[in-house]
Protein backbone atom coordinates (compact mmCIF):
# COMPACT_ATOMS: atom_id res chain seq x y z
CA UNK A 1 0.00 0.00 0.00
CA UNK A 2 1.11 3.59 -0.42
CA UNK A 3 3.41 5.07 2.20
CA UNK A 4 1.10 8.01 2.80
CA UNK A 5 -1.22 5.67 4.68
CA UNK A 6 1.45 5.40 7.35
CA UNK A 7 1.12 9.13 7.95
CA UNK A 8 -2.48 8.58 9.01
CA UNK A 9 -1.31 6.36 11.83
CA UNK A 10 -2.51 7.60 15.22
CA UNK A 11 0.39 7.86 17.67
CA UNK A 12 -1.45 9.76 20.39
CA UNK A 13 -1.17 8.05 23.81
CA UNK A 14 -4.25 6.03 24.72
CA UNK A 15 -4.90 4.21 28.00
CA UNK A 16 -6.97 1.06 28.32
CA UNK A 17 -10.55 1.79 29.33
CA UNK A 18 -11.09 -0.78 32.06
CA UNK A 19 -14.28 0.98 33.16
CA UNK A 20 -16.52 -0.59 30.54
CA UNK A 21 -14.61 -0.11 27.32
CA UNK A 22 -11.91 -2.79 27.01
CA UNK A 23 -11.53 -6.40 25.99
CA UNK A 24 -11.64 -7.28 29.71
CA UNK A 25 -15.14 -5.81 29.94
CA UNK A 26 -16.11 -7.67 26.78
CA UNK A 27 -15.10 -10.89 28.50
CA UNK A 28 -17.20 -9.99 31.56
CA UNK A 29 -20.20 -9.55 29.25
CA UNK A 30 -19.56 -12.94 27.67
CA UNK A 31 -19.13 -14.66 31.04
CA UNK A 32 -22.34 -13.11 32.36
CA UNK A 33 -24.26 -14.21 29.28
CA UNK A 34 -23.02 -17.78 29.55
CA UNK A 35 -23.62 -17.91 33.30
CA UNK A 36 -27.26 -16.89 33.15
CA UNK A 37 -27.60 -16.82 36.94
CA UNK A 38 -24.38 -14.92 37.65
CA UNK A 39 -24.35 -11.66 39.57
CA UNK A 40 -22.65 -8.97 37.49
CA UNK A 41 -21.44 -7.34 40.68
CA UNK A 42 -19.30 -10.33 41.65
CA UNK A 43 -16.65 -9.50 39.06
CA UNK A 44 -13.95 -6.87 39.32
CA UNK A 45 -14.56 -5.59 35.79
CA UNK A 46 -18.02 -4.44 34.73
CA UNK A 47 -19.69 -5.54 31.50
CA UNK A 48 -18.98 -3.68 28.30
CA UNK A 49 -20.69 -0.30 27.98
CA UNK A 50 -23.01 0.44 25.05
CA UNK A 51 -23.36 -3.19 24.08
CA UNK A 52 -26.84 -4.10 22.76
CA UNK A 53 -28.28 -6.00 25.72
CA UNK A 54 -30.66 -8.09 23.60
CA UNK A 55 -27.73 -9.68 21.81
CA UNK A 56 -26.64 -11.24 25.08
CA UNK A 57 -30.06 -12.17 26.43
CA UNK A 58 -31.41 -13.63 23.19
CA UNK A 59 -28.39 -15.68 22.21
CA UNK A 60 -28.20 -19.47 22.32
CA UNK A 61 -24.47 -19.73 21.65
CA UNK A 62 -21.54 -17.30 21.61
CA UNK A 63 -18.53 -17.38 19.29
CA UNK A 64 -15.61 -15.01 19.76
CA UNK A 65 -13.14 -14.62 16.88
CA UNK A 66 -9.87 -12.83 17.65
CA UNK A 67 -8.01 -11.51 14.59
CA UNK A 68 -4.49 -10.99 15.87
CA UNK A 69 -3.13 -7.54 15.04
CA UNK A 70 -6.24 -6.00 13.46
CA UNK A 71 -6.25 -2.67 15.30
CA UNK A 72 -8.91 -0.07 14.65
CA UNK A 73 -6.51 2.27 12.87
CA UNK A 74 -5.31 -0.49 10.58
CA UNK A 75 -8.88 -1.64 9.95
CA UNK A 76 -9.91 1.89 8.95
CA UNK A 77 -7.31 1.86 6.16
CA UNK A 78 -8.48 -1.52 4.90
CA UNK A 79 -12.24 -1.40 5.21
CA UNK A 80 -12.91 -0.17 1.65
CA UNK A 81 -11.50 -3.39 0.24
CA UNK A 82 -14.08 -5.55 1.97
CA UNK A 83 -16.21 -3.99 4.64
CA UNK A 84 -17.49 -5.42 7.89
CA UNK A 85 -19.12 -2.11 8.74
CA UNK A 86 -22.62 -3.58 8.77
CA UNK A 87 -21.76 -5.30 12.05
CA UNK A 88 -19.40 -2.71 13.58
CA UNK A 89 -19.91 -1.46 17.13
CA UNK A 90 -17.91 1.22 18.91
CA UNK A 91 -14.20 0.39 19.07
CA UNK A 92 -12.78 -0.78 22.38
CA UNK A 93 -9.32 -0.85 23.91
CA UNK A 94 -6.99 -3.70 24.51
CA UNK A 95 -5.04 -4.09 27.75
CA UNK A 96 -1.59 -2.79 28.67
CA UNK A 97 0.71 -3.74 27.22
CA UNK A 98 -1.34 -4.32 24.06
CA UNK A 99 0.44 -7.45 22.96
CA UNK A 100 -0.51 -11.05 22.27
CA UNK A 101 0.88 -12.58 25.46
CA UNK A 102 -1.08 -10.20 27.68
CA UNK A 103 -4.26 -9.82 25.63
CA UNK A 104 -4.75 -13.48 24.72
CA UNK A 105 -4.36 -14.37 28.39
CA UNK A 106 -7.13 -11.85 29.06
CA UNK A 107 -9.37 -13.55 26.49
CA UNK A 108 -8.64 -16.95 28.07
CA UNK A 109 -9.08 -15.92 31.73
CA UNK A 110 -11.39 -12.88 31.64
CA UNK A 111 -8.92 -10.86 33.73
CA UNK A 112 -6.51 -7.99 33.06
CA UNK A 113 -2.69 -8.20 33.28
CA UNK A 114 -2.94 -6.67 36.75
CA UNK A 115 -4.50 -9.97 37.84
CA UNK A 116 -3.11 -12.60 35.46
CA UNK A 117 0.40 -11.20 35.62
CA UNK A 118 1.55 -12.06 32.08
CA UNK A 119 3.14 -8.81 31.01
CA UNK A 120 4.90 -9.44 27.72
CA UNK A 121 6.77 -11.75 25.37
CA UNK A 122 9.88 -11.91 27.58
CA UNK A 123 9.20 -12.17 31.30
CA UNK A 124 11.45 -12.46 34.31
CA UNK A 125 9.92 -15.16 36.49
CA UNK A 126 11.54 -14.78 39.89
CA UNK A 127 9.81 -17.91 41.17
CA UNK A 128 11.58 -19.93 38.44
CA UNK A 129 14.78 -17.83 38.48
CA UNK A 130 14.66 -17.47 34.71
CA UNK A 131 13.64 -15.16 31.91
CA UNK A 132 10.93 -16.93 29.92
CA UNK A 133 9.66 -16.57 26.39
CA UNK A 134 6.15 -16.88 27.67
CA UNK A 135 3.98 -18.10 24.79
CA UNK A 136 6.34 -20.87 23.64
CA UNK A 137 6.82 -21.41 27.41
CA UNK A 138 10.57 -21.90 27.28
CA UNK A 139 13.58 -20.36 28.95
CA UNK A 140 14.90 -17.53 26.82
CA UNK A 141 18.50 -18.46 27.59
CA UNK A 142 18.49 -22.03 26.28
CA UNK A 143 14.92 -22.79 25.10
CA UNK A 144 14.43 -25.20 28.00
CA UNK A 145 10.87 -26.49 28.20
CA UNK A 146 9.50 -24.96 31.40
CA UNK A 147 6.84 -27.65 31.68
CA UNK A 148 9.69 -29.95 32.68
CA UNK A 149 9.83 -28.00 35.95
CA UNK A 150 6.31 -29.15 36.74
CA UNK A 151 4.84 -25.71 36.03
CA UNK A 152 1.99 -24.83 33.69
CA UNK A 153 1.42 -21.38 32.15
CA UNK A 154 -1.90 -21.17 34.00
CA UNK A 155 -0.04 -21.63 37.31
CA UNK A 156 1.78 -18.36 36.64
CA UNK A 157 -1.48 -16.41 36.41
CA UNK A 158 -3.08 -17.38 39.74
CA UNK A 159 -6.37 -17.17 37.81
CA UNK A 160 -9.00 -19.62 36.71
CA UNK A 161 -9.24 -20.34 33.03
CA UNK A 162 -12.35 -19.04 31.29
CA UNK A 163 -13.30 -22.59 30.31
CA UNK A 164 -13.54 -23.38 34.03
CA UNK A 165 -15.38 -20.19 34.96
CA UNK A 166 -18.24 -20.44 32.48
CA UNK A 167 -19.16 -24.08 33.29
CA UNK A 168 -20.68 -24.64 29.83
CA UNK A 169 -19.45 -26.73 26.94
CA UNK A 170 -16.75 -24.77 25.16
CA UNK A 171 -14.28 -25.20 22.31
CA UNK A 172 -11.09 -23.41 21.32
CA UNK A 173 -10.11 -23.30 17.66
CA UNK A 174 -6.52 -22.38 16.87
CA UNK A 175 -3.97 -23.02 14.11
CA UNK A 176 -2.71 -26.59 14.13
CA UNK A 177 0.80 -25.39 15.00
CA UNK A 178 -0.24 -24.04 18.41
CA UNK A 179 -3.52 -25.65 19.45
CA UNK A 180 -1.68 -28.33 21.45
CA UNK A 181 1.08 -26.10 22.85
CA UNK A 182 1.74 -25.91 26.58
CA UNK A 183 0.10 -22.49 26.69
CA UNK A 184 -3.02 -23.60 24.84
CA UNK A 185 -3.41 -26.82 26.81
CA UNK A 186 -2.97 -25.08 30.15
CA UNK A 187 -5.30 -22.13 29.49
CA UNK A 188 -8.18 -24.21 28.08
CA UNK A 189 -8.88 -27.00 30.60
CA UNK A 190 -12.19 -28.89 30.41
CA UNK A 191 -12.68 -27.73 26.82
CA UNK A 192 -12.55 -29.15 23.32
CA UNK A 193 -9.38 -28.01 21.56
CA UNK A 194 -9.34 -28.08 17.78
CA UNK A 195 -6.62 -27.23 15.28
CA UNK A 196 -7.11 -25.97 11.73
CA UNK A 197 -4.69 -25.96 8.80
CA UNK A 198 -6.43 -23.51 6.46
CA UNK A 199 -9.37 -21.13 6.22
CA UNK A 200 -11.56 -23.84 4.71
CA UNK A 201 -11.29 -25.87 7.91
CA UNK A 202 -11.76 -22.72 9.99
CA UNK A 203 -14.92 -21.76 8.12
CA UNK A 204 -16.31 -25.29 8.26
CA UNK A 205 -15.99 -25.49 12.04
CA UNK A 206 -17.45 -22.01 12.54
CA UNK A 207 -20.41 -22.73 10.26
CA UNK A 208 -21.13 -25.90 12.21
CA UNK A 209 -20.99 -24.05 15.53
CA UNK A 210 -23.15 -21.16 14.32
CA UNK A 211 -25.85 -23.51 13.08
CA UNK A 212 -25.79 -25.47 16.32
CA UNK A 213 -24.50 -28.78 15.01
CA UNK A 214 -21.83 -29.41 17.69
CA UNK A 215 -23.20 -29.66 21.22
CA UNK A 216 -21.34 -26.54 22.36
CA UNK A 217 -22.23 -23.22 23.99
CA UNK A 218 -19.06 -21.16 23.55
CA UNK A 219 -16.36 -21.03 20.90
CA UNK A 220 -13.12 -19.06 20.90
CA UNK A 221 -11.36 -18.92 17.52
CA UNK A 222 -8.01 -17.32 16.75
CA UNK A 223 -6.57 -16.04 13.44
CA UNK A 224 -2.85 -15.07 13.52
CA UNK A 225 -2.24 -14.19 9.86
CA UNK A 226 -2.43 -10.39 9.96
CA UNK A 227 -0.10 -10.21 12.95
CA UNK A 228 2.47 -12.43 11.22
CA UNK A 229 2.43 -10.40 8.01
CA UNK A 230 2.33 -7.00 9.73
CA UNK A 231 5.46 -7.84 11.71
CA UNK A 232 7.35 -8.88 8.59
CA UNK A 233 6.12 -6.47 5.93
CA UNK A 234 4.62 -3.64 7.98
CA UNK A 235 0.98 -3.05 8.93
CA UNK A 236 0.20 -0.95 5.85
CA UNK A 237 1.76 -3.34 3.36
CA UNK A 238 0.18 -4.90 0.31
CA UNK A 239 0.67 -8.32 1.92
CA UNK A 240 -1.48 -7.35 4.91
CA UNK A 241 -4.11 -5.77 2.67
CA UNK A 242 -4.47 -8.87 0.51
CA UNK A 243 -4.71 -11.17 3.52
CA UNK A 244 -7.34 -8.95 5.10
CA UNK A 245 -9.49 -9.21 1.98
CA UNK A 246 -9.52 -13.01 2.33
CA UNK A 247 -10.20 -12.90 6.06
CA UNK A 248 -12.92 -10.25 5.80
CA UNK A 249 -14.67 -12.18 3.04
CA UNK A 250 -14.83 -15.24 5.27
CA UNK A 251 -15.88 -13.26 8.35
CA UNK A 252 -18.64 -11.40 6.53
CA UNK A 253 -20.16 -14.66 5.33
CA UNK A 254 -20.04 -16.01 8.90
CA UNK A 255 -21.74 -12.83 10.13
CA UNK A 256 -24.49 -13.24 7.53
CA UNK A 257 -25.01 -16.79 8.71
CA UNK A 258 -25.14 -15.72 12.37
CA UNK A 259 -27.78 -13.13 11.58
CA UNK A 260 -30.07 -16.01 10.59
CA UNK A 261 -29.52 -18.04 13.76
CA UNK A 262 -29.53 -17.70 17.53
CA UNK A 263 -25.73 -17.59 17.67
CA UNK A 264 -23.99 -14.38 18.71
CA UNK A 265 -20.77 -13.93 16.72
CA UNK A 266 -18.27 -11.43 18.12
CA UNK A 267 -15.11 -10.36 16.28
CA UNK A 268 -12.32 -8.26 17.74
CA UNK A 269 -8.51 -8.14 18.03
CA UNK A 270 -5.88 -8.39 20.72
CA UNK A 271 -3.95 -5.28 19.67
CA UNK A 272 -3.05 -3.05 16.76
CA UNK A 273 0.26 -2.06 15.15
CA UNK A 274 2.57 0.80 14.37
CA UNK A 275 5.09 1.04 11.54
CA UNK A 276 8.68 0.85 12.83
CA UNK A 277 11.31 1.96 10.30
CA UNK A 278 14.94 0.95 10.75
CA UNK A 279 16.03 4.42 11.89
CA UNK A 280 13.60 4.20 14.81
CA UNK A 281 15.15 1.07 16.37
CA UNK A 282 17.29 1.30 19.49
CA UNK A 283 19.74 -1.62 19.77
CA UNK A 284 21.16 -2.15 23.26
CA UNK A 285 24.43 -3.57 21.88
CA UNK A 286 25.08 -0.07 20.52
CA UNK A 287 24.81 1.28 24.06
CA UNK A 288 27.23 -0.94 26.01
CA UNK A 289 27.51 1.51 28.91
CA UNK A 290 23.75 1.33 29.41
CA UNK A 291 23.64 -2.43 28.96
CA UNK A 292 26.32 -2.87 31.62
CA UNK A 293 24.01 -1.23 34.19
CA UNK A 294 21.43 -4.01 33.86
CA UNK A 295 21.22 -7.25 35.83
CA UNK A 296 19.09 -8.90 33.11
CA UNK A 297 18.41 -8.34 29.42
CA UNK A 298 15.48 -6.04 28.84
CA UNK A 299 12.21 -7.91 29.25
CA UNK A 300 8.72 -7.18 28.01
CA UNK A 301 8.23 -5.87 24.50
CA UNK A 302 10.08 -3.69 21.95
CA UNK A 303 7.57 -0.91 22.68
CA UNK A 304 7.36 -1.38 26.47
CA UNK A 305 10.52 -2.78 28.04
CA UNK A 306 11.14 -3.70 31.68
CA UNK A 307 14.59 -2.73 32.91
CA UNK A 308 16.24 -4.49 35.86
CA UNK A 309 19.00 -2.14 37.06
CA UNK A 310 21.93 -2.78 39.36
CA UNK A 311 21.21 -1.33 42.79
CA UNK A 312 24.09 1.18 42.68
CA UNK A 313 23.48 2.32 39.08
CA UNK A 314 19.99 3.80 39.22
CA UNK A 315 21.13 7.41 38.84
CA UNK A 316 23.57 6.48 36.09
CA UNK A 317 20.79 4.63 34.26
CA UNK A 318 18.40 7.57 34.38
CA UNK A 319 21.10 10.06 33.38
CA UNK A 320 22.16 7.95 30.40
CA UNK A 321 18.60 7.75 29.09
CA UNK A 322 18.18 11.50 29.47
CA UNK A 323 21.48 12.26 27.75
CA UNK A 324 21.43 9.73 24.91
CA UNK A 325 17.90 8.43 24.36
CA UNK A 326 15.54 11.16 25.46
CA UNK A 327 14.00 11.50 22.00
CA UNK A 328 13.04 7.80 21.98
CA UNK A 329 12.43 6.71 25.56
CA UNK A 330 10.22 7.87 28.40
CA UNK A 331 11.21 6.25 31.70
CA UNK A 332 8.35 5.50 34.08
CA UNK A 333 8.21 4.00 37.53
CA UNK A 334 6.28 0.73 37.75
CA UNK A 335 4.55 1.99 40.91
CA UNK A 336 3.27 5.03 39.02
CA UNK A 337 1.90 2.95 36.17
CA UNK A 338 0.26 0.58 38.64
CA UNK A 339 -1.36 3.47 40.52
CA UNK A 340 -2.64 4.86 37.22
CA UNK A 341 -4.36 1.52 36.50
CA UNK A 342 -2.41 0.94 33.30
CA UNK A 343 -2.26 -2.83 33.77
CA UNK A 344 -5.75 -3.09 35.23
CA UNK A 345 -7.42 -2.22 38.48
CA UNK A 346 -7.92 -3.93 41.81
CA UNK A 347 -5.60 -6.31 43.65
CA UNK A 348 -2.47 -7.11 41.61
CA UNK A 349 -0.88 -10.47 40.97
CA UNK A 350 1.37 -11.39 43.89
CA UNK A 351 4.47 -11.33 41.63
CA UNK A 352 3.50 -8.25 39.62
CA UNK A 353 6.32 -6.07 40.95
CA UNK A 354 8.93 -8.66 40.01
CA UNK A 355 7.54 -8.93 36.48
CA UNK A 356 7.67 -5.26 35.44
CA UNK A 357 11.20 -4.36 36.50
CA UNK A 358 12.75 -1.41 38.30
CA UNK A 359 11.92 0.98 35.46
CA UNK A 360 9.57 0.76 32.49
CA UNK A 361 10.91 2.09 29.19
CA UNK A 362 7.93 3.42 27.25
CA UNK A 363 8.94 4.10 23.69
CA UNK A 364 7.91 7.41 22.16
CA UNK A 365 6.31 7.92 18.74
CA UNK A 366 7.15 4.82 16.67
CA UNK A 367 10.47 3.89 18.29
CA UNK A 368 11.26 0.35 19.44
CA UNK A 369 14.07 -1.07 21.59
CA UNK A 370 15.81 -4.43 21.28
CA UNK A 371 18.20 -6.27 23.58
CA UNK A 372 18.96 -9.62 21.90
CA UNK A 373 21.10 -12.31 23.50
CA UNK A 374 24.39 -13.23 21.83
CA UNK A 375 22.80 -16.17 19.97
CA UNK A 376 19.81 -14.09 18.87
CA UNK A 377 19.54 -11.89 15.80
CA UNK A 378 18.23 -8.35 16.02
CA UNK A 379 14.64 -8.56 14.73
CA UNK A 380 13.99 -6.66 11.51
CA UNK A 381 10.32 -6.07 12.20
CA UNK A 382 8.59 -3.39 10.16
CA UNK A 383 5.51 -3.62 12.36
CA UNK A 384 5.53 -3.65 16.17
CA UNK A 385 3.09 -3.29 19.05
CA UNK A 386 2.94 -3.24 22.83
CA UNK A 387 3.04 0.53 23.35
CA UNK A 388 0.48 3.12 24.37
CA UNK A 389 -0.43 4.66 21.02
CA UNK A 390 -3.96 4.67 19.65
CA UNK A 391 -2.81 2.47 16.78
CA UNK A 392 -1.65 -0.23 19.16
CA UNK A 393 -4.26 0.13 21.86
CA UNK A 394 -7.66 0.53 20.12
CA UNK A 395 -9.31 -2.44 18.39
CA UNK A 396 -12.56 -2.83 16.45
CA UNK A 397 -15.55 -4.81 17.66
CA UNK A 398 -18.17 -6.45 15.46
CA UNK A 399 -21.30 -8.31 16.51
CA UNK A 400 -23.65 -10.43 14.42
CA UNK A 401 -26.56 -12.60 15.44
CA UNK A 402 -29.79 -12.14 17.41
Amino acid sequence: MKADLVISEALLPTKPNYDGGSIVNLMTSIINALKKDSNINDRLYQPLNNFPSHKLTDTKRIALIVVDGLGQNLYSTLRNRHSLEKWALDPITSVFPPTTASAITTFLTGTAPQQHGLTGWYMYLKELTTVATILPFVSRENNYDLEQLGVRPLDLTNCRALSESITVKSAFLQPSEIYDSAFSRSLTPNALRKGYRNFEQFREFLEGFITGKPDLDYLYAYIPNIDTLAHKYGPYSEEVDLEYVKIASMLSSLCELSDKTGTLLLITADHGFIHNPKDRRIIMAEHPALKEMLTLPLCGEPRTAYAYVKADRNNDFLQYIESHLQEAVEVKLPSDMMSQNCFGKGPPHKNMNDRIGDYILCMKENYAIYDPLLRENVPSLLGVHGGSSYSEQVVPLFAAGP
